[in-house]
């Protein structure tokens, strides 16, 4: 069942605004609605009453793909929630999940913004700085993931979100990971894995975990973002390697303005040895470091998450 705008969940709790597009959506198992929170609208106008509405779809489905689905739907609500407390900036905020009419629904922060994917198609190339600190935000958020015995598994360009932010009262961006189905427990034993071939390391996809994984494939969206180019598959790699061909075209062929510093950068993150990738800390620290104005923001941090987990208790009233 498709919601319309006006229509209201959880005895009038929250309005539906407008069903997102696919891309600002979940695309293939879900549905993404923008909506208002009354009840935070009534209780605390200092806080953002505007939410995302993730619903999982049962049309057009076979039972045993719906099954699929809603394990993947409930292992994403479990992880944000275990990611709430305290939560990152960097991280996409948990508010509540329900069930109603039988259809479950898993509400999470509105991000207003595009993902890297549209704002590259948009825009080409970003700016050389730019470009380091959206990544070097995400490797933040990924460290804080890695920090509660999880790995993401699904890090690429669509699963980024920039989006708007204030410091010191202007407009600046943010990067905000989304996307937490795929997520690993070091307890969890599955070898389910759906991603981007370019974007993940083949060997990842034997079940191991391993939160170098992460690191391989964030480094890949930097190559992303650098060159505005899809970054060679993994096992692509190893044939040509085996030929003795280059097996990843140099950052320089797309963009020469990359020093070759910040190419080796990008190539340390992505080895196709698995034991030769770095912790996400060491790789980070490869880097330029983020624009000046992001410590500011970053020294506020421990401000937001207060604030988020203040919302996160309401919705828990």
């Amino acid at each position: 069942m498709t919601l319309s705008e006006g229509d209201n969940l959880k005895s009038g709790k929250y309005t539906i605004l407008e069903k997102l597009p696919k891309e600002e959506g979940e695309g293939g198992y879900g549905v993404v609605y923008k909506a208002r929170d009354n009840y935070l609208n009534d209780r605390d106008n200092s806080l953002n009453d505007i939410v995302a509405i993730k619903s999982l779809k049962k049309e057009e489905v076979t039972p045993q793909k719906y099954k699929d689905n809603l394990e993947r739907f409930k292992r994403e609500k479990d992880t944000l929630k275990k990611l709430q407390s305290p939560g990152h900036p960097n991280i996409v905020k948990y508010y509540e999940y329900f069930e109603e009419n039988e259809i479950h629904y898993l509400v999470i922060e509105f991000l207003d913004g595009n993902n890297l994917s549209k704002l590259l198609e948009e825009k080409g190339k970003l700016k050389y700085q730019l470009a380091f600190d959206y990544i070097y935000q995400i490797g933040l958020g990924l460290k804080y993931v890695h920090g509660k015995n999880l790995v993401h598994r699904d890090v690429h360009p669509k699963n980024i979100m920039i989006v708007k932010t204030k410091v010191k009262n202007k407009q600046k961006t943010r990067a905000v990971l989304i996307d937490f189905g795929n997520v690993k427990y070091r307890e969890l034993i599955t070898s389910l894995h759906i991603s981007i071939p370019h974007y993940t390391h083949h060997k990842q996809r034997d079940g191991d975990f391993d939160p170098k994984f992460d690191v391989y494939s964030l480094a890949a969206c930097l190559y992303y973002t650098l060159t505005n180019e899809d970054p060679t598959r993994s096992e692509e790699r190893e044939r040509r390697r085996s030929r003795k061909e280059t097996d990843l075209p140099p950052i320089k062929t797309h963009n020469k303005k990359i020093k070759k510093n910040v190419q080796k950068a990008v190539y340390k993150g992505m080895p196709l040895e698995p034991e030769k990738i770095p912790s996400m800390k060491d790789w980070l620290n490869l880097l330029p470091k983020p624009l000046p104005w992001r410590w500011q923001q970053l020294t506020k941090v421990a401000q937001a998450t207060v604030k988020n987990l203040n919302r996160f208790l309401r919705h828990m009233l």
